[in-house]
């Protein structure tokens, strides 16, 4: 089978046997069933059923050849046909989601219960984490316990300039618990000359004894909690989305940030 071929037709969007079958008939010119199966190492009830569906889907010919079952294919231009029906069904399906939407969210949305959990594994993946922190819709507050000097330092500068970006167009606040080694000004410096106004940031310090982790806890959006640990060698971290476990974990926040003078 001539796998060049095979690679091209493979790329159209065709499974791996479908594009096996397809440049086998190709090649040959016409086969039988029993025959392609043969030379393909399929078994002849799967060779069946993928002659079916490319004759389906307009690729390949059926005719009979002394009362028996033969296939070749069509001539090029149905793959033009075929990948043109793609586009446009993929289009029709689009504007599809696109009118059910609503609909699909505000059923989702009345839903009494359905937390999901995205976890996170390697140092460079939880940089990622603060895509999701970020980029919720309408303006948020931002709750940050924890120490990721580290982590943050990783950032790289154009990422970071996003972020504040979106800080100061959404007119999102920050208010956080953090260790002393997080008392930095290269966050806030670089928002205020970016913005010329002053980082929209409350915080409240612990000592490194109080706080001797590399790790954080981040409350946003209005179901957020995200829980990172940064250390090089075993860093993970997670996105829950649980209204109820945001709430209660808020509680906690709000708790402890009173009881720090």
């Amino acid at each position: 089978m001539n796998r060049h071929i095979y690679t091209h037709i493979k790329q159209l969007g065709l499974s791996d046997n479908l594009s096996s079958v397809y440049a086998y008939l190709l090649e040959q010119g016409g086969a039988a069933p029993s025959t392609i199966a043969s030379k393909l190492n399929m078994n002849r009830t799967s060779v069946y059923r993928l002659l079916t569906d490319l004759s389906i889907k307009g690729l390949i010919i059926e005719t009979k050849r002394k009362n028996k079952l033969y296939y070749k294919v069509s001539p090029p231009r149905s793959l033009l046909n075929y990948t043109k029906t793609q586009v446009r069904l993929a289009e029709e399906r689009d504007q599809k989601a696109i009118n059910i939407f609503d609909d699909i969210e505000a059923i989702y949305k009345s839903l009494p219960h359905k937390p999901t959990v995205r976890f996170f594994e390697g140092f460079d993946n939880l940089i990622s984490i603060f895509d999701d922190v970020f980029y919720q819709e309408g303006s948020y507050e931002i709750l940050v316990l924890g120490n990721i000097v580290d982590l943050e330092k990783d950032i790289s500068s154009k990422k970071l300039e996003e972020h504040l970006e979106e800080i100061y167009t959404k007119g999102l606040s920050i208010r956080g618990i953090y260790s002393d080694e997080n008392r930095e000004e290269g966050v806030t410096q670089l928002y205020r000359e970016k913005t010329k106004t002053d980082f929209p940031k409350q915080a409240k310090y612990l000592s490194k004894e109080q706080f001797p982790y590399t790790s954080q806890i981040l409350l946003y959006g209005e179901d957020r909690v995200s829980l990172m640990n940064a250390h090089e060698h075993t860093a993970m971290g997670i996105i829950i989305e649980d209204k109820v476990l945001y709430q209660m974990i808020k509680l906690l926040f709000d708790l402890s940030w009173n009881s720090i003078s």
